[in-house]
């Protein structure tokens, strides 16, 4: 790719822009902008790209469908060639990462990798009671990748890069009936630590201390 031509109009919060980025003479091209400007809404509308959904590109505060005209070398962009990286999500499980390798048997390998991993998350939302992603608060987020790195304290932050030292992890404990949200969720450890659960907690302690010490067979 050597030029990206880009025509936008009425794209989210863009209402219009018109540049040629040229990649004659290198691999990357910085867009710095104000908060608040166009950073977002470029980025929203690549994204459409991506997803194949171009069509649904508009200004949504006022309803007008965009205009989007976006080229490399003089031809319609295609979806795999765009990947999109939102900030505020740190786990990707998309095939582009594999399409936009250029060795064709890495590409392969990496695609064939994603697949088997995705397939092995999927076993293991039967057995742990966790999703491989979520929506909250209108985002989403990927739970169970994110889970097996904290919660087994791994080295890398990545559940592929990982593999080495998950093979030896040794496994003290095997409760196959039980899933591993039921013993590890969150909203019961908050309830643990509240300080009205734990002053009942004491009065319990100390309540059962006196009936148990009342009773000489004890």
């Amino acid at each position: 790719m050597d030029i990206l031509e880009c025509k936008l109009k009425n794209c989210y919060g863009i209402d219009e822009f018109n540049h040629e980025f040229d990649f004659t003479n290198t691999n990357v091209i910085t867009v710095y902008a104000k908060n608040g400007l166009m950073k977002t809404s470029f980025a929203k509308t690549f994204k459409k790209i991506q997803d194949g959904k171009a069509d649904e590109i508009r200004d949504e505060i006022f309803d007008i469908k965009a205009e989007v005209n976006v080229s490399v070398d003089g031809q319609d962009i295609r979806k795999e060639q765009v990947f999109v990286i939102k900030s505020f999500e740190n786990y990707y499980e998309s095939s582009s990462v594999a399409d936009l390798l250029v060795d064709e048997k890495t590409k392969k390998s990496i695609t064939t990798l994603l697949k088997q991993k995705n397939n092995f998350l999927k076993k293991l939302v039967q057995y742990s009671g966790l999703k491989i992603e979520k929506t909250q608060q209108g985002r989403k987020i990927y739970e169970l990748e994110p889970t097996i790195v904290s919660d087994m304290n791994l080295s890398e932050k990545s559940f592929l890069l990982s593999l080495k030292e998950l093979g030896e992890v040794e496994n003290k404990t095997y409760l196959p009936n039980v899933k591993y949200s039921t013993i590890f969720d969150n909203s019961v450890i908050k309830k643990i630590k509240d300080s009205s659960f734990q002053n009942k907690i004491k009065e319990f302690c100390e309540a059962a201390e006196t009936i148990y010490s009342s009773y000489t067979f004890f």
